[in-house]
């Protein structure tokens, strides 16, 4: 394998060769024949190359390259060959025993009676992550004073809270953009509920019953769904 300096008289232009043959025929700038043309290669550029370092040509098929300045390229004697980058190490056993374990987050979705069953009274806090208060899922609890709903929820289902007539004050989170028929039914003892601008839509009767013959409050923003809803069900409303 050789590695030559040329230099072609009909164009002028200067390249390298690698070639198997101490002479490279054919200009790669003209096509002129440089045999026929006398040219001959600089002594001072031939090279005769390692077979090891990486460069394979098929017989009497050079590879050229401009020459830059005077001095052969230092990528030309020995070709690099290419290299895989690194694995990434892998961590030691100790500092694996020290990744926090995740966390155990409750599964979206629908909280049903049986995962309300779960969650004894007085107070129930329902943990972040389900999107919707199934139906009938706290219905007829006795032990039931309060209930804390989590940010996640988008919907309260039909009865879903229907005869917990122990419960006085509900707010419902923002977020929340459904609130289903009879969801509150028979909260005798229900007087005052919080009711964010997001929702948008109260269903049949949902707070039919409640505050046992008194005068249920609804809590709301001013021109909000559930202002209009005060206004044209007849029930007391206050501003937040």
């Amino acid at each position: 394998m050789y590695i030559i300096g040329m230099k072609c008289k009909s164009c002028n232009e200067e390249w390298w060769a690698v070639s198997r043959r101490k002479k490279a025929r054919f200009c790669p700038f003209c096509g002129t024949d440089t045999e026929a043309a006398g040219d001959e290669p600089a002594p001072a550029f031939a090279a005769e190359a390692d077979m090891d370092a990486g460069v394979h040509l098929a017989a009497d098929v050079p590879t050229y390259a401009r020459i830059p300045s005077a001095a052969p390229p230092s990528w030309l004697p020995s070709a690099p060959s290419i290299v895989p980058p690194p694995l990434p190490a892998l961590k030691p056993a100790a500092l694996l025993a020290q990744v926090e374990p995740a966390r155990d987050e409750p599964p979206m979705g629908v909280l049903t009676r049986a995962d309300a069953d779960r969650m004894p009274g007085p107070a129930v806090v329902v943990p972040h992550g389900y999107m919707c208060v199934g139906e009938y899922a706290f219905s007829y609890r006795e032990d039931l004073q309060s209930i804390v709903m989590p940010d996640s929820a988008e919907v309260i289902a039909k009865f879903a809270f229907s005869m917990c007539r122990g419960i006085r004050n509900v707010v419902i989170p923002d977020g929340v953009a459904v609130i289903g028929e009879y969801a509150f039914y028979g909260c005798e003892n229900l007087h005052s509920v919080t009711i964010p601008p997001s929702v948008e839509k109260i269903g049949r009767d949902a707070f039919r019953g409640c505050c046992g013959g008194g005068r249920l409050i609804i809590r709301c923003k001013k021109k909000s769904f559930a202002h209009e809803y005060a206004l044209n069900a007849g029930v007391m409303h206050t501003f937040i």
